[in-house]
C-alpha cells in the first residue's frame, strides 16, 4: 500500500481535501526540474542568438582615440569600395601610417565642416582614427549634405568602411602614392 499525504485548505464550510500519493509528488518534482532545465536552456540559446558572430577589433593608430559619439550614423556595408576621396600630398603620411597600423581595411569617419547644418556646400573631412586623410570632392560633399538632410540628420557625424590602397609603381616607400576608397553608394542629386 502506498503512503498518501493529505492536504486540506479552504475557509469555513468550503473545505477542499486533496490526497497525494508519493508517486504523484515525485512526478511533480520531475516535471518542475524539467521545466526549470528547459527554461535555462531556452534562456542560454536566446542570449547566444543575440550576440554577433564576429568581434570588432580596435587599433592603436593615432595618439588617443576619442570614443565614437552615440549619435554617429553608420552607413550600410556594401563591400564595393569605389567612392573616391580627395587626398593631397599632405595626407600621404597619415594614409601610410594608417595602412601600416590598421592594414588595408579600416573605418572612416565623415565629419561635416563648420556650419554644415545650414550650409550644404561645407567641406566634409574624412578621418581614420581621428586623423584627417582627405576630403570628399566638392560635388560629393554637397550631395552628402543633402542626403543627410533628407534623412533628418543634417551635419551628423557618420562612419563607413574604407580601404587604403597604394600605388607601388616605384620601389621607394617614400614615393608611393596612397589613396582611400569608401564603402559608400554614390550620392545622387
Amino acid at each position: 500500500m502506498r503512503a498518501a499525504h493529505s492536504v486540506e485548505f479552504g475557509v469555513g464550510a468550503a473545505r477542499v481535501s486533496m490526497h497525494w500519493r508519493k508517486s504523484d509528488v515525485s512526478e511533480l518534482i520531475v516535471v518542475m526540474v524539467g521545466g526549470v532545465a528547459a527554461f535555462m536552456l531556452w534562456r542560454g540559446l536566446r542570449n547566444r542568438a543575440q550576440q554577433p558572430d564576429f568581434q570588432v577589433a580596435g587599433s592603436s593608430f593615432g595618439s588617443v582615440s576619442s570614443p565614437v559619439p552615440l549619435d554617429t550614423h553608420q552607413w550600410p556595408h556594401l563591400g564595393r569600395f569605389d567612392f573616391e576621396v580627395l587626398s593631397g600630398p599632405r595626407h600621404q603620411p597619415a594614409l601610410r601610417h594608417a595602412l601600416e597600423q590598421l592594414g588595408e581595411h579600416c573605418v572612416a569617419t565623415l565629419r561635416a565642416g563648420d556650419g554644415a547644418e545650414h550650409n550644404i556646400g561645407a567641406p566634409v573631412e574624412v578621418l581614420v582614427e581621428d586623423v584627417r586623410v582627405g576630403y570628399l570632392l566638392d560635388g560629393d560633399a554637397t550631395r552628402f549634405h543633402r542626403r543627410l538632410a533628407y534623412e533628418g540628420r543634417p551635419g551628423q557625424l557618420s562612419q563607413c568602411d574604407a580601404r587604403i590602397t597604394v600605388d607601388d609603381a616605384t620601389r621607394r616607400v617614400d614615393k608611393r602614392t596612397y589613396a582611400i576608397l569608401l564603402d559608400l553608394k554614390p550620392f545622387r542629386h
